[in-house]
C-alpha cells in the first residue's frame, strides 16, 4: 500500500456576524407595503412584505440531489436591488436555484422559493433581487383611544376618519410628531398631499366634573363649596366643614340612605365618572354620639428579609358601641391578605382590628432558548416581592453570540411572574483549505464541506494532521474539525 510521509492539512477559519437567529426587536414606527422578486433566466417570483424591515437574502445553488454546490448572502433594503453573481459552471447542466429571504433580526425565513435552471450559455449564472417601495401608508396612532385603521394609498390626500373615542377624554384633533408622540406639534390638514410614510398622533384633553357635598341631615351648620377634579387625576376631598349636635360624622357616600360608594373624610378619589361637566353628590353619613364610638384597623406588610410584620397604615372608623366592627382588607400591589377576625366595638375607643398580608411569591423564568446554563435549557428564579434579584450567568450556545435577555430584568422581584428569553447572534463560520504548495495533496483527500470531515483516498495512509501548524492527537484515516 502506497503512504504518505506527512500530510499537512491547513484550516483558517474567518468569523462572519450577520442577523440570522437574533431577537433584537425593530422597532417600525411608520409602516410600509414592500414587493421584492426575483428572477432567473427563465423564472421570476413576485411577493410582499409589511413594515418596511431589512431583509437578508440567502441564495444558493443546489443539485438534484439536494447538495449545496455554492451559497452567499447579502442584506437588502427598501429601494435596492442585489444580484448574486456565482462563480462559473458548466453549461448544460440541471441546477435548482434556491432563495431563502428573511426579515432581519427573525430565525425562521418570511419567504422559499426553488427554481429549475438549466445552464444552456455562458454568463447566464447570475440571479437578480429587487425590493421596492410600491403604497403609501398613513397611520393613526389613538395614543391610547380606540383604535383607527391605517390608510393606503399611491399618492393624493388621505380621508379624515372618524373620531376615536378614550373613556375620560375629549378628542381634541390629529396631530404631527417627530419623536414618536411624545410632543405633539401641530395639527395636520387633512389637504396636504401625501409624500411620505406618515403617522398621526391623537390629542385628548381629559374631562372635568364637579363633586358637590350635602350635609344630609336638615339641622346641620356649615358650608362646603362645591370641589372640582379632573380625570385619571387623583386628588383628596375637601375636610369636612358639617356639624350636627349629638351626632358624630363617619364618612361620604354616593346615596343619601347609605348604600351606594362610601368615602372616608378627605379621602383620595380618582375618576368618579367618565361624562364631562358631570355633578357629582357626596351626602354625609352621621351616627348618634351617645352610641358612636372610634375604632382602629391597622394594615401590616410582610418584611422581605424575614417573616415578621410591619405596620403600613392606619386607619381611623366609627362604629356603634357593642356592635361588630366592618373592617376590610385593602389591595396592595404584591400582597395577598390573611384571614383577621373582627371585633365588638368598645365604647372608649380602644377597639383595634389587626389585617396582615403576606408577600406573593414570585417565579421568574429565564428561558434559553436553545442555549445551556451547565446541565440546565431553562432557569427559574423564585422569591418574595420586591426582594432582591439573583440575574442567572450568562448562557452558551454553540455556533451563537449571547446578546443579553429580551427585557430588562428588574432589580427585585416584580409583583407578577415574568419571563425573560436570550437573545442570540448566529455565528457565520467559512472555512478555507489550503495544502502545502510543494506538493500537489488535493487528489489524495476528500472533503466533506457540510461535515468538515476529511478523509484520505484509498490506497494511502495518513501520517500525521495539522490545523494552522499544530500537531494533532489523531493519525487515522479520518479527521472531523468541530468548529
Amino acid at each position: 500500500m502506497k503512504s504518505l510521509c506527512s500530510l499537512f492539512l491547513s484550516l483558517s477559519i474567518f468569523l462572519v456576524l450577520v442577523c440570522v437567529g437574533c431577537n433584537s426587536a425593530m422597532q417600525q414606527n411608520e409602516k410600509t407595503d414592500l414587493v421584492f422578486s426575483f428572477k432567473t433566466p427563465n423564472f421570476r417570483s413576485t411577493q410582499s412584505i409589511e413594515d418596511n424591515p431589512t431583509l437578508l437574502i440567502e441564495a444558493c445553488l443546489v443539485d438534484y440531489d439536494g447538495k449545496t454546490i455554492q451559497k452567499t448572502e447579502k442584506e437588502i433594503s427598501s429601494g435596492e436591488a442585489v444580484s448574486f453573481q456565482f462563480l462559473k459552471i458548466a453549461t448544460n447542466i440541471n441546477i435548482k436555484v434556491k432563495i431563502q429571504v428573511f426579515v432581519k433580526g427573525d430565525e425562521s425565513p418570511s419567504y422559499t422559493g426553488e427554481s429549475d435552471w438549466i445552464l444552456t450559455q455562458a454568463g447566464a449564472n447570475k440571479v437578480s433581487i429587487m425590493l421596492e417601495k410600491v403604497l403609501l401608508r398613513v397611520n393613526f396612532n389613538s395614543m391610547g383611544g380606540s383604535e383607527v385603521p391605517s390608510q393606503v394609498l399611491e399618492s393624493g390626500v388621505v380621508e379624515k376618519p372618524e373620531n376615536p373615542t378614550k373613556e375620560g377624554y375629549i378628542f381634541h384633533d390629529w396631530y404631527t410628531s417627530s419623536n414618536n408622540g411624545e410632543t405633539l406639534e401641530s395639527v395636520f390638514d387633512f389637504d396636504t398631499p401625501i409624500e411620505k410614510d406618515l403617522t398621526l398622533y391623537a390629542k385628548w384633553t381629559p374631562i372635568s366634573y364637579t363633586v358637590k357635598f350635602d350635609a344630609n341631615n336638615e339641622n346641620a351648620t356649615g358650608i362646603m363649596d362645591a370641589q372640582n377634579f379632573t380625570y385619571d387625576k387623583a386628588a383628596n376631598l375637601n375636610k369636612n366643614a358639617f356639624e350636627v349636635e349629638n351626632y358624630g360624622f363617619v364618612e361620604w357616600n354616593t346615596k343619601s340612605d347609605g348604600n351606594g360608594t362610601a368615602y372616608l373624610d378627605e379621602a383620595e378619589i380618582l375618576n368618579l365618572t367618565e361624562e364631562n361637566g358631570a355633578e357629582i353628590v357626596l351626602y354625609a353619613q352621621w351616627i348618634e354620639t351617645s352610641t358612636a364610638a372610634d375604632y382602629k384597623v391597622k394594615h401590616y406588610q410582610q418584611n422581605i428579609e424575614d417573616d415578621e410584620y410591619t405596620l403600613f397604615e392606619t386607619e381611623d372608623k366609627v362604629g356603634t358601641t357593642g356592635e361588630t366592627t366592618t373592617a376590610s382588607a385593602k389591595s396592595y400591589e404584591g400582597f395577598t391578605a390573611k384571614e383577621f377576625t373582627q371585633a365588638v366595638i368598645a365604647g372608649d375607643g380602644t377597639t383595634i382590628v389587626e389585617i396582615y398580608y403576606d408577600r406573593k411569591d414570585v417565579t421568574l423564568t429565564f428561558d434559553l432558548a436553545g442555549g445551556m446554563s451547565g446541565d440546565s435549557t431553562k432557569i427559574e428564579k423564585t422569591g418574595k416581592y420586591e426582594a432582591p434579584v439573583e440575574i442567572p450567568e450568562n448562557p452558551t450556545r454553540n455556533g451563537y453570540t449571547f446578546e443579553g435577555w429580551d427585557k430588562e430584568i428588574p432589580t427585585t422581584f416584580p409583583a407578577t411572574a415574568e419571563t425573560y428569553t436570550a437573545k442570540w447572534q448566529k455565528i457565520d463560520t467559512s472555512i478555507e483549505v489550503t495544502f502545502p504548495s510543494y506538493n500537489d495533496l488535493t487528489n489524495l483527500i476528500s472533503y466533506d464541506e457540510e461535515s468538515q470531515t476529511f478523509t484520505a483516498k484509498e490506497g494511502y495512509d495518513v501520517y500525521e494532521w495539522y490545523i494552522n501548524g499544530d500537531l494533532q492527537d489523531e493519525n487515522s484515516n479520518n479527521f472531523t474539525l468541530i468548529t
